[in-house]
C-alpha cells in the first residue's frame, strides 16, 4: 500500500472521531447519548484494528514503529474514552503480547485509577501479579509473603464497589 493510499484509508476510518482531552463518562445502555458513544467508541476502535492490520506493512521491517503507531492510537483514544475499562485492558494486553512489559503495567495502573470499581482491570492486574510473582518458597523464601500483593486488586476493587453500595 502506498503512502496516499493509507492516509486515504485513515482519513476515511477517522472522519467523525471527536478527539478530547475532556474524557466523559458512558452514558447507560438506551440513554440519551448512548448511540453517539457507541459510534464513537467504534470509531477508536478501528482505528486500532486499522493499525493492527499492519496495512504500511512495519511489522515485519520495522517492529518498533509498528508498536510506536498502535501504542500511540491506543493513548489518543484513552485521552477520550478513559472510563471505557474495556480499552485499557485491550492497551494492556497489547503491551504484554508485544513484550512491552512496563507500558502495560501502566496502562493497567492508570485504567483501575480512572475506574476503581472495574473487576475486569482488577482481574488482569492480579493475574500479572500471579504469573511474575515466584511462589515456590523453597527456591525463593518470602515468594509467600509477596503472594499477597496478588490480592491487593481483588480488595481495592471491592472496597470500590462497597463503597458505591453504601451511596
Amino acid at each position: 500500500m502506498t503512502a496516499r493510499q493509507a492516509y486515504h484509508q485513515l482519513s476515511n476510518l477517522t472522519t467523525g472521531l471527536k478527539r478530547t482531552t475532556r474524557p466523559r463518562l458512558p452514558p447507560a445502555l438506551g440513554y440519551e447519548g448512548d448511540e453517539n458513544f457507541q459510534y464513537q467508541l467504534n470509531l477508536w476502535q478501528d482505528w486500532i484494528s486499522w493499525e493492527k492490520e499492519d496495512p504500511l506493512v512495519l511489522k515485519d521491517d520495522e517492529p518498533e514503529v509498528y508498536r510506536k503507531r498502535i501504542l500511540y492510537a491506543y493513548k489518543q483514544s484513552l485521552m477520550a474514552l478513559e472510563f471505557w475499562p474495556e480499552m485499557w485492558y485491550s492497551a494492556a494486553e497489547f503491551c504484554f503480547e508485544n513484550g512491552l512489559e512496563s507500558e502495560g503495567a501502566q496502562f493497567l495502573e492508570q485504567g483501575l485509577a480512572a475506574n476503581p470499581e472495574s473487576p475486569l482491570l482488577a482481574f488482569k492486574q492480579a493475574d500479572r501479579l500471579e504469573t511474575t510473582t515466584q511462589n515456590d518458597e523453597s527456591k525463593d523464601p518470602g515468594a509467600k509473603e509477596r503472594m499477597k500483593n496478588v490480592r491487593e486488586p481483588y480488595d481495592k476493587v471491592l472496597d470500590a464497589l462497597y463503597a458505591l453500595v453504601k451511596k
